[in-house]
């Protein structure tokens, strides 16, 4: 037997099974020496090389430019005719204009973008750049190439500074440079990968730039962070390449998931989890960080965990919120996936906000106008409601709310809604936890309505699971449930106990996520620590609002009063059973700052609602409390 041949044809059918690829190497493996400079301009996101020995366009050129060298977006006062909003290119035509990379034709007002461009019109563009970071050679050798005699002093001048850097070689075997013939894909690759090369021997990456009108107008390179620091002006901002590193105001958003540490006496690792694309206050940066603020927390994250967008930089998307017919209606931008959420209505607008104006807020209290100057502090009645103030629908109610839902998420494309939802029928439950577990039925209702996408997301289907984010089903048990209404159970107990109890002895030493008896946001609340998600809070208070708007206000109709708790001197605030410190404790607060339900304002002592589910009110001292004044 021939063990050789059957070796062979073994190993050849293994290969023929494994799938074949072209590595970048292999692919521009045709390009001789210009293959390496064909893989930079690939590993900076420039598409349309493999035809590398075809002409590239002026378009091409420009946008290779701009991309190699990841310049800001800018927007330019001149507009080529030719070259329209819908152009594949438009930006970066337009952030070549604005840097002075290009001009186009000054007499036609045409950029002539699909035209091939020659080698000289190359180097224009590439010394136009070099101006712009203020790069010129140490020495200034004549190339002497035997084909540029007749170009005009200007243009051969640019050959010149080219050649002295490195840039341009022409073809030494001819001493020509052939500067109007056409510029292939390859060539242009090899031109900016030299000149990258240039900028980055010289460690010119941070820029200083004007904001005008709400967009960039670059006004100089620097080799260093302090370098650029020192040459600002008033009204500037720094950049290293694309990217804002130092700003007078603004905010900053995540560009990846992350966490903020939290100061608590429940755990020295307490920390809240944050999406990417939650956005935060900008309060500083130096070259190695930027430090950030969401409530009352600040922290310091490095340049690639952050994106900056200054206050003024208008042309580029955020969060916003708007008045419309007396409500607040916020529409979240997702800066990661560069989209939009669909709008909802966060609840009634506060009477200082005006239609027509855009308003700003990363933790849905304090509000900022397009100035970045403070409009006031603003209290969602039902985001701030706290939970153990129950509500004043009955189970028949609640059903007739969840079947109104069920119709509203048939419209919204949930097919089979009104007879397959979880939600059918659990008015009850509610109630049911609302009794034993002292957590408002309607809060509950929002929670899985939100959670589960009308009782019809596949948890809710499959395992009965309409309230509980991973996290929590992984610290609370399994997420199969025997039944819904279980579930309602187990999870108002566990928010009962986790979100809801205060301190009360050694034993809750490991419990860290009361920072609040309320829906909240990341400032205060339960979406502190129960969600990455920055708007749970608002979003779940969104149904909870249009619910009772739609069936009467009966919750509106509480007047629910609300207090934050003082900081102490000491390092606990107490509660009392009576109106009087010499009264025995109830239980302590050790996280401050956190929303209360008032029943009764006294000149010495003032009565809440329980927070702690062993007492049904408790007393504080009055001067340890902040009333608030929500809006509904």
């Amino acid at each position: 037997m021939n063990y050789s041949k059957i070796f062979f044809i073994l190993m050849l059918c293994c290969l023929l099974c494994v799938p074949m690829s072209v590595s970048a190497n292999e692919k521009y493996s045709a390009a001789g020496s210009h293959a390496k400079s064909l893989l930079f301009l690939e590993s900076k996101g420039i598409p349309d090389l493999e035809r590398f020995g075809r002409s590239v366009t002026r378009a091409e050129f420009a946008m290779y430019m701009v991309r190699a060298l990841q310049l800001p977006t800018m927007v330019s006062g001149r507009k080529y005719s030719d070259v329209g909003a819908s152009h594949i290119y438009y930006e970066d035509i337009q952030t070549a204009t604005a840097a002075g990379i290009i001009q186009g034709d000054t007499t036609t007002g045409k950029f002539n973008p699909s035209a091939p461009i020659s080698r000289i019109h190359m180097v224009r563009m590439i010394t136009n750049a070099l101006e712009l970071v203020n790069i010129v050679p140490t020495s200034a050798k004549n190339p002497n190439f035997s084909d540029t005699k007749g170009v005009s002093a200007d243009y051969a001048k640019r050959i010149m500074t080219t050649y002295n850097l490195g840039i341009i070689t022409g073809d030494m075997a001819t001493g020509q440079f052939n500067p109007f013939k056409n510029a292939t894909v390859a060539q242009s690759a090899t031109f900016i990968t030299r000149f990258y090369d240039v900028i980055d021997r010289q460690k010119k990456w941070y820029s200083v730039a004007d904001i005008v009108s709400g967009n960039l107008q670059l006004k100089g390179y620097y080799t260093s962070f302090n370098s650029a620091k020192n040459a600002l002006k008033e009204g500037q901002i720094i950049l290293y390449k694309d990217k804002v590193r130092y700003m007078n105001d603004g905010i900053v958003y995540f560009t990846k998931y992350n966490t903020m540490f939290i100061e608590s006496t429940y755990s020295d690792n307490d920390a809240m989890s944050l999406l990417s694309s939650t956005e935060a206050m900008y309060v500083s940066s130096t070259e190695k960080g930027v430090t950030v603020q969401i409530g009352d927390l600040q922290q310091t994250y490095t340049h690639e965990e952050v994106s900056l967008i200054p206050t003024e930089l208008t042309s580029v998307p955020r969060s916003y919120y708007i008045v419309d017919s007396g409500e607040l209606v916020h529409y979240e931008y997702k800066h990661v996936l560069k989209r939009y959420e669909p709008a909802y209505i966060v609840g009634a607008a506060p009477t200082k906000l005006t239609v027509g104006q855009r308003y700003y807020s990363v933790d849905g209290i304090t509000f900022y106008n397009q100035k970045a100057q403070v409009v006031g502090n603003f209290y969602n009645y039902y985001q701030y409601m706290p939970f153990r103030v129950a509500t004043k629908y009955t189970a028949n109610q609640l059903n007739e709310m969840i079947s109104t839902l069920l119709v509203e998420a048939e419209k919204k494309g949930y097919k089979h809604a009104t007879t397959q939802s979880k939600l059918i029928g659990l008015g009850q439950a509610l109630k049911d936890a609302e009794q034993t577990y002292h957590m408002n039925a309607m809060a509950l209702l929002a929670m899985a309505t939100y959670e589960s996408n009308y009782g019809m997301s596949e948890q809710a289907q499959k395992h009965n699971n309409l309230i509980g984010t991973a996290a929590v089903l992984s610290q609370y048990g399994k997420a199969n449930y025997r039944s819904p209404s279980l579930n309602i159970q187990q999870m108002a107990q566990y928010f009962s106990d986790e979100y809801v109890t205060p301190y009360r002895s050694q034993i809750d030493k490991k419990r860290k996520s009361g920072h609040g008896a309320v829906l909240g946001s990341k400032a205060v609340g339960m979406n502190k620590k129960y969600t990455a998600n920055p708007f749970w809070g608002a979003q779940v208070a969104s149904i909870y609002y249009r619910l009772d708007k739609q069936f009467g206000n009966k919750d509106a109709q509480q007047q629910v009063k609300v207090a934050f708790t003082a900081a102490p001197k000491a390092s606990s605030l107490p509660t009392y059973e009576t109106a009087d410190t010499r009264g025995k404790i109830a239980f302590e607060y050790r996280n401050f700052g956190l929303p209360v339900a008032v029943v009764q304002i006294g000149e010495s002592f003032t009565k809440i609602i329980a927070d702690d589910d062993r007492f049904t009110h408790v007393y504080m001292p009055s001067s340890s409390l902040k009333m608030i004044q929500t809006i509904q």
